[in-house]
């Protein structure tokens, strides 16, 4: 009879182990961490639910797993590619970039993670944290040195870099034919991408994205708007806290303090009550910017105002979207489309700003306005994320209006000092 140690059972349980954490790859990336059980991973991977227990304990056990086998890979990488320097290099960044987004699975899974575990209730919360502090620490060492301009510490300068490099996942994940993520860094470090083989795009949905008439903008019968605004702000913080597949309408309406069958006149289905929550709070924030009529340099300087506003005032507002963005990367997931119409609406809008900036002559020679709205939103999104995970630590507004300082010919906007993030 054949020892449970020979190495043909020590293979086996190996080959096992990585169907196991491939098939929880794809469903975390599909379906989000929170929706998925151990019982759906064992049998993606055709294994039983007691063999599955036989390699891992918990679910929270295989994400830690994925998540270093990830690291431990990049890891190896960057030692072979650098192992004539002590640090690697833009290049080598550049190259860790393409790199990764050749892996399958391993962009949307991280990624769709970095939004859903900001909620501080998430079991991988502080292992992400920890991973983003370690992951400042080590950018850096290899950033400074592309981009000595910087008005700001070594260490703000990597924040940003990895909040680009976070935010610039997120929308290639949405748009992967609109947005190009490692040119997006290298026009960023003022570096040449490297030749690669693009990394073949993920299966979209083909609703047309830009008629955001096509979506139901009034869910629901006729109400007061108290109640109703009241079953939104509900479910703001739910979706945030919680995710939006993990909250029910029944805990939402008891957080409103209203009846089940009430919040159902108003919103038949929880995709008409998300639809209604986003679409509320863009259309209002579009329509009092269009309303004014400033100058790009004064829009500009309202923007780092509003960034500012919006972590002192309403941080369960960038919780809310930022889980939301992340979860809603799956292209089955309701909210998929019209996100992904936010942000080529947004691409387009600053756009058009970034180019009055260029007219006004603030914007710097060479620079374009549509790869700098691009750049300028992925940051924003990822500083968002960073300081969901370390608040006390992450200035938005002020790493917002550093970056602009370094794209602006003149400075446009007054300083904001970041705090020390040391």
């Amino acid at each position: 009879m054949e020892s449970t140690t020979s190495p043909r059972r020590y293979a086996n349980g190996i080959l096992t182990r990585n169907r196991l954490l491939d098939a929880a790859s794809e469903l975390f990336a599909n379906d989000g961490f929170r929706a998925v059980s151990l019982r759906d991973i064992a049998a993606e991977a055709g294994v039983s639910h007691a063999g599955l227990l036989r390699h891992f304990a918990s679910k929270e056990a295989i994400l830690t797993c994925l998540i270093d086998r990830f690291d431990n890979v990049n890891e190896h990488w960057e030692a072979e590619r650098t192992h004539a320097t002590e640090h690697p290099t833009a290049t080598d960044v550049l190259d860790i970039a393409a790199r990764n987004l050749r892996v399958p699975g391993a962009v949307e899974l991280l990624t769709s993670l970095a939004g859903e575990a900001t909620s501080p209730q998430h079991p991988a919360h502080d292992y992400m944290r920890e991973r983003y502090r370690r992951a400042r620490a080590a950018t850096a060492l290899a950033v400074p040195d592309a981009m000595p301009t910087a008005p700001e510490s070594t260490t703000s300068t990597a924040t940003r870099f990895l909040a680009l490099w976070d935010g610039l996942h997120i929308q290639h994940l949405y748009d992967p034919e609109a947005v190009d993520v490692v040119e997006g860094l290298a026009d960023h470090l003022g570096a040449t991408p490297p030749q690669r083989r693009r990394a073949p795009s993920s299966p979209r949905s083909t609703t047309r994205a830009g008629d955001l008439n096509a979506l139901p903008r009034d869910a629901g019968y006729a109400a007061t708007q108290e109640r109703r605004a009241s079953i939104v702000d509900g479910a703001v913080i739910l979706f945030a806290r919680q995710g939006f597949h993990n909250t029910s309408l029944a805990a939402i309406a008891e957080y409103a303090g209203v009846p089940k069958s009430s919040l159902l006149r108003y919103f038949p289905t929880k995709e008409h009550l998300l639809t209604a929550v986003l679409v509320a709070r863009d259309d209002h924030g579009l329509a009092s910017a269009r309303a004014q009529s400033w100058s790009a340099r004064e829009h500009f300087a309202k923007i780092i105002e509003s960034a500012r506003t919006a972590v002192e005032a309403e941080p369960g507002l960038i919780a809310f979207f930022t889980v939301l963005t992340g979860e809603a990367l799956a292209p089955e997931h309701p909210g998929h489309d019209y996100i992904r119409f936010r942000y080529r609406r947004a691409r387009s809008y600053f756009t058009a700003l970034f180019a009055e900036a260029a007219d006004e002559g603030l914007l710097a020679p060479g620079r374009d306005p549509a790869r700098e709205a691009t750049n300028f939103l992925a940051m924003w999104d990822g500083l968002q994320i960073q300081w969901l995970y370390d608040p006390e630590d992450i200035d938005i507004p002020g790493a917002l209006s550093a970056h602009l300082h370094t794209v602006f010919t003149l400075r446009a906007l007054p300083a904001q000092p970041e705090r020390d993030e040391q």
